[in-house]
């Protein structure tokens, strides 16, 4: 099977010839130099800032662990159905607003 001639053949001369003829004036400052400007938004300065923090921060907080895994060895650990409860509910809730 050829595919050949399946797309018209583009013409894409014109377009670089007018963008060869394009002054360059505009993207040239007063010395005649160009000037590459970059800027950051204030949101995009504060996200950088959270990661900088996030990769600082350890995945596990140990000791946390360590004392959770001793009240357990030890059945000091106890749950409350009614928080867990709450919790699942309130988590069900603010997905069906974020769905609705």
């Amino acid at each position: 099977m050829k595919l050949s001639n399946i797309f018209p053949q583009l013409k894409t001369d014109k377009v670089q010839a007018a963008k060869r003829q394009e002054p360059a004036a505009k993207n040239e400052t007063v010395a005649g130099a160009q000037a590459d400007r970059v800027d950051i938004s204030s949101a995009s300065q504060d996200i950088q800032r959270a990661r900088e923090v996030l990769a600082q921060t350890p995945a596990v907080r140990s000791e946390l662990v360590q004392e959770l895994k001793g009240k357990i060895e030890r059945g000091e650990y106890e749950i409350d159905p009614r928080t867990i409860a709450d919790k699942m509910l309130k988590s069900v809730i603010s997905d069906q607003r974020i769905l609705g």
